[in-house]
């Protein structure tokens, strides 16, 4: 499950659950208009298997100038594929 997932990786990774979970919390939604206002280039990328946060591909659609990339793995494992950084190398080289 993806709980299990989470205090799994907090617990490894030496995560204060307490303070994530603050932070977390924290996090508010980014209003349609500040998206519409981005005008520099940016890059979405995004695990192949990444159902974590979202669509990535519809985020990178309301982006003004936004190039969509999808990687193999997951939201974490796609961070550990060298197409990740080909990807970001890519888009910088453009």
């Amino acid at each position: 499950s993806p709980g299990w997932t989470a205090v799994q990786f907090m617990r490894t990774n030496h995560i204060d659950q307490t303070a994530a979970a603050h932070i977390l919390r924290s996090q508010v939604a980014t209003a349609r208009a500040e998206l519409d206002a981005l005008d520099r280039p940016t890059l979405v990328v995004c695990g192949a298997d990444d159902t974590d946060n979202g669509s990535a591909p519809d985020l990178a659609a309301v982006l003004p100038a936004a190039t969509y990339a999808e990687t193999p793995g997951t939201h974490m494992s796609s961070v550990t594929k060298p197409e990740f950084g080909q990807a970001i190398a890519a888009f910088l080289a453009a």
